[in-house]
């Protein structure tokens, strides 16, 4: 078997003299050395609150969009015959759809970014608080249910629910503070 000689490597000549190209062209200096492109507390900070805001805005309508929805469904199902099973399903898929369509059209109403909107240095706050708000703006459904008595039916995701309903009426700060806390975990996950 033939082996190859050993040979120095070295960068072209080109390259040697510490100046690096963007591929538009003009140079590239690494962020440290720019001064803009690292964050401040206060802009990581922005960015969390944000995205909270955005996240929450977002997803608040869809849970009511979905029983809403849901609610229509079953009002009509008696007038479609032989789709009357269907009703339900597709009035809670369509009131679902309709509160991520609000949601989102309130958030840039508002003026609220997307993380991917936001500068790259920032973004992955943006994102956790995206996670986090999303997440507690369906909080307030079982607190709603439990006030108002609305239960679920009796399926096993009606059961779920109808166990989360009650868990929020029986012990409301507990309820809470496991709900955000869980939430918070999901939004700091890897």
């Amino acid at each position: 078997m033939a082996t190859q000689p050993t040979q120095d490597w070295r960068p072209p000549a080109a390259d040697a003299g510490g100046e690096i190209q963007s591929p538009e062209g003009g140079d590239w200096k690494p962020p440290e050395a720019d001064g803009g492109l690292s964050a401040t507390l206060g802009e990581k900070a922005s960015a969390v609150g944000e995205g909270m805001v955005g996240g929450a805005v977002r997803s608040i309508g869809v849970v009511p969009g979905v029983v809403g929805g849901a609610a229509i469904g079953t009002a009509v199902a008696p007038f479609l015959g032989p789709f009357a099973p269907a009703a339900p399903v597709l009035g809670g898929l369509a009131g679902g759809a309709y509160g991520m369509w609000a949601g989102d059209t309130a958030a840039s109403g508002l003026g609220l970014r997307e993380p991917k909107e936001m500068r790259q240095e920032v973004r992955k706050y943006g994102v956790l608080g995206e996670s986090f708000g999303g997440s507690v703006g369906a909080l307030g459904m079982p607190y709603g249910a439990a006030l108002t008595g609305w239960r679920a039916g009796a399926s096993e995701a009606g059961k779920l629910l109808n166990r989360m309903i009650e868990s929020a009426k029986a012990a409301p700060l507990k309820f809470g503070l496991t709900e955000v806390s869980m939430a918070g975990s999901a939004a700091t996950a890897p």
